[in-house]
Order: C-alpha cells, then structure tokens, then sequence
C-alpha cells in the first residue's frame, strides 16, 4: 500500500483482499474493471482504493441479481 497525495493504492494482493476475493478470481473477474497506476522504478501495478470502493457497492448488487 502507498499513498500519494489524497488517494491511497494497493498492489493487486492487497485489493484482492481489500474486495474478499482471491487473487485469482480478482484478475478473473475485477482486474480489467479498475485502471493500473505504474508507480516506483519497478514499476509494480498499483490499483486506486476509491476504485476498489466503488466495486465493493457493485458487488453486492451483482450478487442479489444472481440468486434471483
């Protein structure tokens, strides 16, 4: 986890976690929801908290809509 300035990020373990999912299911299912932030001289894949937030509203819906 990083933060910079207002908003904090989260490598792709820690959002999978932050969301209760796998890692697995989360580049299944989440990844190509959420925009990649590049940060460091690695450049590791960084994902926005308040994008992850956002799936967390979402998520619940979906599953409701299913078991109907």
């Amino acid at each position: 986890m990083i933060q910079i300035g207002d908003e904090v990020y989260l490598l792709a373990a820690e959002a999978a976690r932050h969301l209760q999912v796998s890692r697995p299911k989360f580049y299944r299912s989440y990844r190509q929801l959420l925009e990649r932030a590049p940060v460091g001289e690695m450049a590791r894949f960084y994902y926005k908290m308040s994008d992850l937030n956002r799936l967390l509203v979402v998520k619940p819906a979906l599953s409701v809509r299913k078991a109907s």
